[in-house]
């Protein structure tokens, strides 16, 4: 129980894909998100995405590098849909 503990602190802590930047004149209406990699010394790889179709590129190039997890792409997924996914209409 204590390690299932810790590891839910962790990913609240610092979680594995976060929004740095939210769109502003100053980024060009851009969104920043960072992936994390806290197995190799908490090295962060930033980039920005100004559309879904920009995010789904990320998911593209981010997949192949080793560093990156499955849940690192899930969370990117949940965090773009979030910011550029239109609220959907109860069916």
């Amino acid at each position: 129980m204590d390690k299932v503990m810790r590891e839910l602190r962790l990913r609240r802590d610092r979680p594995l894909v976060r929004v740095n930047e939210e769109p502003s004149a100053v980024n060009g209406y851009a969104i920043g998100f960072v992936f994390a990699d806290r197995v190799h010394g908490g090295f962060e790889y930033d980039f920005y995405c100004r559309s879904p179709l920009d995010a789904l590129d990320w998911v593209r190039q981010t997949a192949g590098k080793t560093w990156v997890t499955t849940e690192h792409l899930e969370q990117f997924a949940d965090l773009a849909l979030s910011r550029f996914d239109p609220p959907r209409k109860a069916a």
